[in-house]
């Protein structure tokens, strides 16, 4: 069944890449492609880890490669012929003001500064005493994934303050990247000021334990690049020096990935070849082992619980919930492979549809996901063939496209885009970009180019 499912994943990705105009950032090839490489891990690793494959998992993973595949194709049929990518368009450069730029660092490292003493009240409140960075950072990590009682008993938080900042030191630097990438791609332009923002909120992200965030970083940057130099059939012709680029840079994000384990106190006794399994395709297996065990749905007490448990915690945070939500250590605990070896505790985003929704919901619950993904993903594709300066729909797609790749590892999409920030990154992006970037606004000579036509008038 193993080799079945790679076929089966593989007809798809080819199905995918030919239909969709052979664009390697369309929703249903990244989705389809990003399965087939956990499987593939799995294969490499399918002795050591006794991996063997029940019918229902294959049914599973393909009906949902199906849904997604239809529907980028109903997208792609409505939109083909709105769209012109043969279109060579030359988009100008963007441009924000240096003093818009530096008030975002300053919000930066006013907010690192709040959550590191965040992190050392929380260190000292848990264990007794302040401890390294490292420890402060695992100790964090810990605490929020997989001690939620205690973390809500310590009752440290990082302030007000430090959220406000948050809204801006973990927002604007994802527009920083967009207008860098841009710029270079098309004009050889670097703004030395938006880099250090990048690499200030590259260290944010580390202090918070996310390593996938760190990954947005680096596939958001991709995305962007590809859209803007090789949407465009004409381009594409000569992008074999791109896909070289393409490649170092999710060799080094891979990289990344795992030397950021010790950064965050945690602890890498394992071989990297056992690492590499675990993170890319003990997912699927431990998917498989979960359907094996016949213990599908299980009960809760909200409407989709696992699956939305982005937007719910918001609701329980806010205190507007009747009940407490599941901690997370029972809903992922950690597995065992069928002969003994340890695999971590994810299991794809199928896990969570199973566990509320039964097998009936893998299609709704896949259908939301190819319908958000693939209507951003076609308005992108018209905003940067007609050679728009800043697509908010390219930015929003590219924002997305880490969790739609993450998909076989585990619920992301529904974690990150179907929750209160998300909807934050909506407004405030659209707001920072209408300011600074579309109307201009100058802060460092208080000039707005509003009122054009009265000055003219005038």
């Amino acid at each position: 069944m193993l080799y079945l499912i790679v076929f089966i994943t593989l007809i798809f990705v080819l199905i995918n890449f030919v239909l969709f105009d052979q664009d390697l950032s369309s929703p249903g090839f990244l989705f389809s492609m990003a399965f087939l490489v956990f499987e593939i891990v799995c294969v490499i690793n399918s002795r050591r880890f006794a991996i063997t494959f029940e019918p229902e998992t294959v049914l599973v993973l393909g009906v949902g490669f199906l849904v997604f595949t239809l529907v980028s194709l109903v997208f792609h049929y409505k939109a083909r012929d709105k769209i012109d990518i043969s279109r060579d368009a030359e988009p100008e450069v963007i441009r924000i003001s240096n003093v818009v730029t530096i008030a975002v660092i300053l919000v930066q490292i006013a907010a690192i500064g709040l959550f590191l003493n965040y992190l050392a009240r929380l260190n000292m409140a848990s264990n007794g005493y302040i401890g390294s960075i490292p420890e402060q950072i695992n100790n964090y990590n810990e605490m929020i994934k997989f001690q939620p009682e205690d973390f809500a008993y310590l009752n440290v938080h990082p302030g007000v303050l430090y959220n406000r900042f948050n809204l801006i030191a973990g927002i604007i630097p994802y527009i920083f990247i967009y207008v860098t990438v841009h710029n270079f791609v098309n004009h050889r332009r670097i703004e030395v000021l938006q880099i250090i923002s990048i690499v200030i909120f590259a260290m944010h992200i580390v202090l918070t334990g996310g390593r996938s965030n760190l990954m947005r970083l680096i596939v958001l940057a991709a995305v962007i690049a590809y859209a803007v130099k090789f949407r465009s059939i004409i381009r594409r012709r000569s992008g074999i020096k791109f896909y070289m680029i393409m490649l170092i840079l999710i060799l080094a994000g891979g990289f990344l990935f795992f030397a950021t384990l010790n950064l965050m106190g945690r602890n890498a006794e394992r071989t990297p070849a056992d690492l590499f399994y675990i993170y890319f395709g003990a997912p699927i297996d431990n998917l498989d082992n979960y359907i094996a065990e016949g213990r599908i749905v299980q009960n809760s007490n909200l409407i989709g619980e696992r699956t939305l448990r982005g937007l719910y915690t918001y609701f329980e945070d806010k205190g507007l919930l009747p009940y407490r939500l599941q901690p997370l250590t029972e809903i992922i605990p950690f597995v065992k492979s069928s002969n003994g070896l340890g695999q971590g505790n994810v299991r794809t985003m199928y896990y969570f549809f199973l566990t509320d929704f039964g097998y009936w919901g893998i299609v709704p619950c896949t259908l939301v996901m190819a319908l958000i993904s693939n209507a951003l993903y076609y308005r992108s594709l018209k905003t940067v063939t007609i050679g728009r300066r800043f697509s908010f729909s390219l930015f929003l797609y590219a924002y997305m496209v880490t969790d739609i790749v993450m998909s076989p590892f585990s619920n992301r999409f529904y974690e990150n885009i179907i929750t209160t920030w998300f909807a934050k990154i909506v407004l405030i992006g659209f707001v920072f970009k209408w300011l600074f970037i579309d109307r201009a606004v100058d802060l460092n000579h208080m000039q707005i180019r509003l009122m054009r036509k009265c000055e003219t008038d005038g």
